[in-house]
């Protein structure tokens, strides 16, 4: 059996490998699927946790995981009927 020998990627105090660091520094990765400038649909469902106002009273939502000062408009433009 061929023996691993760079002991950079040895876990200290054990016999043990990270592998995910040998993977990520070593293991060649597919080119990315999208470019600079391509345009994507993002589809998601998202929960509405909290609603409050702006300044001028405009009334703005917070979505959970997507933060607060979402107005009815932008999630209307989000949501496809």
């Amino acid at each position: 059996m061929k023996e691993f020998i760079s002991e950079e990627y040895r876990i200290p105090g054990t016999n043990a490998y990270n592998w995910s660091k040998y993977s990520r520094e070593n293991i060649p990765k597919p080119k990315p699927l999208f470019k600079v400038g391509d345009m994507v649909i993002l589809t998601t469902e998202v929960e509405i946790i909290s609603i409050g106002k702006d300044c001028d009273s405009t009334v703005l939502y917070e979505l959970d995981g997507m933060g607060f000062g979402w107005s009815e408009e932008q999630i209307r433009n989000l949501v496809k009927k």
